[in-house]
Parts: C-alpha cells; sequence; structure tokens
C-alpha cells in the first residue's frame, strides 16, 4: 500500500533527544543479567553480582536522586488489558473534576494535615503567593524553606503537596558549569555541572535526565531532577543547558514524603513529571509547555497493580505505558488505547511520543524490536521480526531526523547472538522505509547495553562495554560510521561514564556536544563528583575507521 503525502508528520518533527530501551532477564553459562524494572522503564545490569551492584549508578539512592524507583518488577511483564479509558483525568485549566474530588478525600485527615504537621516554624517576613488554582485543598502556613514568592500549586493532589514559582516567585538560578577535574583527559575540553546552586542548595543532579533541542533556536533543554540533602527538597525542572529555568515544581522533606516525582519525558516544548504515591494510592502526571508558567495538564487516578504508570508527552499526545499504551490530547476528556499486549504479540515497554506518533519497544528475553503508532496508519511493526529468531533489534533510539538501534543477526552455538551492527536510518514511522534505507555503520562492542542510544546533530553515543572497562562511551558519526571511545577508569575510585543524555548543537548544526553523566565508582549516593558532562565533538580527535 503506498503511503499518502502527509506521511505521518514525519518531516515537522523536532529533534528530541528520545530513547527506547527495556532488558529482559537472561541467563548464560558465564555471566548473570540482571534486569531492574523501575516505575515502568526497564534498567538491565549485565555482568557479575559485583559489577551488577555497581552499575545500579546511583538508583539505590531512589528518592534522593528522583529516579524511577517507585516500583519494582521485571520487563518481562503481563497485565490485565482494558485498564485505560474509564477515567478523564484533571485539566488545570477547568474546575476540579470530582474524580480527583472523590479520591482526595478518599485518603482521610491526611489531606488537610500534610504540610500543617510537618511545615515547621514559618518565617512571615517572606511574602508568598495564594495556592493555585485556589480552593482546592485545606489552607496551612507556607513553610520557611519554600523561596519567597513561591506558591502552593494544589492541581494534582492534597496529600502531594508542589510549590511553584508561579508569575512572583524568586526564580531558580541557571547552571553554573566548571572545568572537569583528572582522570579526565584535558584535551577533551569537558566541562561539568557545578555542585551548589545558589539559594536552592547543593543540587545534586538525578540519576536520568531527559534532553531535548529546539532545532528552530537551537537552544538545548533539560528535564532533571536537583536534591538539596540538607535541606531535604527536591526541584524537579526544565532548564537551558545555558539559560534559564524554566519550570519548577519543588517538594519539601522528599526523603520521607509520601509522594515524589520523577522525570519522564521532554519532547517538542512539552514537558510531563510522574508524580507517583509511594503507598500506592496514587498515579500520575503533571505536564505543560516549557515557556508557561503553570501546568497545563494534570492526571490523577489510583494505583493499578503490579507497577506504576509511565508517561510521555509531544505536541499531540500524553501517552500512557501501563498493560496497554494509551493516548490522550491536551485537550482530551481521556485516553484511548493504542495497542494492547496480545496486539502486540510481545510484551510492550515505555516509549516516546513524536509530534503525532508514538514509538515503543517490545519484546522478551533477547526478541526485541520496536512498533510506531500513526493516526493514519494505527499500530504497526516498525521493527520487528515476530516469528524470526535471528534478528532483533536493541537500544532503539531517535531525535526525529535519524533512528539508530543494535541489529543481532548471527546466534552462537549456544545459542546466545554472535554478530551485533550499529543500524542507522533517517527518521519514519513506515516499516518499509525504515528496513528499505537503513545502513550499517559499524559493529557493537557489546550486547544490549543498559541504555540506549542518544542521537542528535548527526551522531549517536552509548554506553559501552569495551576493552575490559565497564562504563566507557561509543560515539559514532552518522555520515559515515567514524566513531570514537571514550574509557572509563576500571580502578577504584576511579571515574565511570554513564549512559549518554543527549547530543546538543546550535541552530546550525555547529558547537556539537555529547551531554553526559560521570559517576566516581562505588560512591553513588549523591556523591559531589557525580554530575553531567558536556564534552565538544570538536576535541574527539580523527576517530576510528569502521569495520
Amino acid at each position: 500500500m503506498t503511503e499518502p503525502v502527509l506521511d505521518e508528520s514525519e518531516t515537522s518533527i523536532e529533534n528530541v533527544g528520545a530513547a527506547l530501551w527495556c532488558m529482559p532477564k537472561r541467563h548464560e553459562s558465564s555471566r548473570l543479567e540482571f534486569s531492574w524494572h523501575f516505575g515502568g522503564s526497564g534498567f538491565a545490569v549485565k555482568g557479575s553480582a559485583m559489577s551488577a551492584i555497581r552499575n545500579l549508578e546511583g538508583a539505590v539512592i531512589t528518592v534522593l536522586l528522583s529516579v524511577r524507583v517507585l516500583a519494582a518488577c521485571s520487563c518481562d511483564r503481563v497485565e490485565d488489558a482494558g485498564v485505560d479509558g474509564g477515567n478523564p483525568g484533571v485539566d488545570a485549566s477547568r474546575p476540579m473534576d470530582a474524580a480527583l474530588t472523590a479520591l482526595d478525600a478518599g485518603f482521610g485527615a491526611d489531606a488537610s494535615t500534610a504540610d500543617a504537621q510537618d511545615s515547621g516554624p514559618t518565617d512571615t517576613s517572606l511574602s508568598h503567593e495564594p495556592p493555585y488554582p485556589p480552593g482546592l485543598c485545606p489552607d496551612s502556613p507556607t513553610p520557611d524553606d519554600v523561596p519567597p514568592g513561591w506558591q502552593r500549586y494544589d492541581g494534582f493532589a492534597c496529600t502531594c503537596p508542589v510549590y511553584i514559582p508561579g508569575v512572583h516567585g524568586t526564580p531558580l538560578p541557571p547552571f553554573e558549569w566548571e572545568p572537569c577535574q583528572a582522570p579526565i583527559p584535558d584535551y577533551l575540553g569537558c566541562r561539568r555541572l557545578k555542585m551548589g546552586w545558589g539559594f536552592a542548595g547543593r543540587g545534586l543532579t538525578s540519576a536520568f535526565p531527559y534532553f531535548w533541542r529546539d532545532p528552530i533556536a537551537g537552544r538545548s533543554y533539560l528535564e532533571m531532577g536537583r536534591h538539596d540533602p540538607a535541606t531535604d527538597r527536591l526541584f524537579s525542572i526544565v532548564a537551558e543547558l545555558d539559560g534559564s529555568v524554566h519550570v519548577a515544581f519543588l517538594q519539601r522533606q522528599i526523603s520521607t514524603r509520601a509522594c515524589a516525582g520523577a522525570s519522564e519525558q521532554l519532547a517538542n516544548g512539552r514537558y510531563v513529571f510522574a508524580f507517583r504515591d509511594r503507598t500506592r494510592k496514587i498515579d500520575g502526571f503533571i505536564a505543560g509547555k516549557v515557556e508557561d508558567t503553570y501546568p497545563s495538564r494534570v492526571f490523577s487516578k489510583p494505583y493499578e497493580e503490579p507497577y506504576y504508570s509511565d508517561w510521555a508527552a509531544s505536541s499531540e499526545w500524553i501517552v500512557r505505558f501501563h498493560a496497554n499504551v494509551s493516548k490522550m490530547a491536551w485537550d482530551g476528556a481521556q485516553f484511548e488505547v493504542v495497542s494492547t499486549p496480545s496486539q502486540a504479540t510481545m510484551a510492550q515497554h515505555s516509549g516516546i511520543a513524536l509530534g503525532q506518533n508514538i514509538l515503543w519497544p517490545v519484546g522478551s528475553g533477547d526478541l526485541r524490536g520496536v512498533l510506531s503508532w500513526t493516526p493514519a496508519y494505527g499500530t504497526r511493526q516498525l521493527l520487528l521480526w515476530p516469528n524470526d529468531p535471528t534478528h532483533s533489534a536493541f537500544d532503539f533510539a531517535t531525535d526525529g531526523t535519524d533512528m539508530v538501534w543494535t541489529q543481532s543477526y548471527e546466534r552462537d552455538s549456544s545459542d546466545h547472538w554472535s554478530r551485533f551492527d550499529i543500524m542507522a536510518a533517517p527518521y519514519t514511522t513506515d516499516p518499509a522505509k525504515a528496513l528499505g534505507t537503513a545502513r550499517r555503520l559499524r559493529s557493537d562492542y557489546s550486547y544490549s547495553a543498559p541504555f540506549s542510544y542518544a542521537v542528535g546533530c548527526g551522531y549517536a553515543a552509548h554506553q559501552v562495554y569495551w576493552n575490559g572497562r565497564e562504563a566507557s562511551l561509543l560515539i559514532v558519526r552518522l555520515s559515515d560510521g567514524v566513531s570514537w571511545i571514550l574509557s572509563g577508569a576500571e580502578e577504584d575510585g576511579g571515574w565511570m561514564y554513564g549512559p549518554p543524555v543527549g547530543i546538543a548543537c546550535d541552530a546550525n548544526m555547529q558547537n556539537i556536544e555529547l551531554i553526559g553523566r560521570i559517576w566516581k565508582m562505588f560512591e553513588w549516593s549523591g556523591y559531589p563528583d557525580s554530575t553531567l558532562i558536556r564534552i565538544p565533538m570538536a576535541n574527539l580527535g580523527p576517530g576510528i575507521a569502521p569495520d
């Protein structure tokens, strides 16, 4: 069937640092692979038991780093279909729905005393704005650790106090970058995010930030959490790499708070943060436009076993990944199911939304692939060989211009994959085009790294196991397959490269930088040198020719 001219809005997709990944459990003769599942997103760790512990990369500090750790189950999940479609959620732009009112009322006395009990002494010399939207939750004093001019945001749930700058609040400071320290080589010109964040405190960074590049303005943004252990405050933010903080949600006493926020996705100028009640009562999100003062959509629903939802947002949809994949327009009344587990034929995992399109990984064991959904064609098998055990697509990612994944072809005598190639293709949701335009860049160094690729500005990067070093970075230029390896240190106290976050460049595709993370080994718990980094691609040198 010939595709229509509209071609599913592919020409208008903005560059998004988007990745799809989920690592299944698998046992091999010489290696045990663990599968960790946080809040609906798969998180895999390869290697021995000790390396598995090391590769958790800070996840054990859960709330302190605002990672998605509010549920635990394996990637091989199965749930009853038909869990979506009946709850319209809550829209912050209109009066509160009866659904949320009833939900809040069902939590008893906690709703009326949540802040009053733990607010501590209040400094009445600080001016704070009244709650927004007004009249939804009981009044309580504004705690003195809330920045001046900020106001309580009551649009989500009275049991989940959140504070925002609003119109008159003191803005959070912009990011500051400083030179990286040894043993990261000087020639890389690496810069790291400086710890210490003015009145916001220490500013420890969350484990898994999300990245988006505005291709028109050439500006790059991060959605992430920054934590101040001394005051036990968590700021969930959207900020420019070299500019202001555009969106901020403050949660107090985060280590004991029943409700916690976590970054979910940043795309097409829209953000979405998951908010989840750790007592498994609330599952929902707060979402909006990066440039708006207040959120434009809020959704709260009772928790559904066995895990929390994951969310994605684009210019067109808010997408829920649970048992089903479901979508809702920004002005819609309820979620509409676009794919059930039985329709997908394989286990469905958390994905992304780009404009009108939705993409998500599927698979179990070592057979995996990617599905796509568009308004014109519904759900299709973008990169999937469901009846062919000799092909599999891992670690897929796209920026809306290029798609990159690792493809496996051959098996050894033990029935394990033996060939892994890095593949690239122009962005599409059409399976025939994806396979017809796919081209090999080079071989990959390791089977299905714990995290997916970062793609953007003509490059791709992902974390690999290389030359006996557990956390190195592989960077590939998409035009010719030339690559670079940044080797992580293995000795105790050495540096370890975390998964890449995104690839930034200006509007002219110049000044290209890898945005990533570094951790100091064995020091995960909020270690001050565990932070974001920026490395100019121009400093990488001549590179390695493709094999």
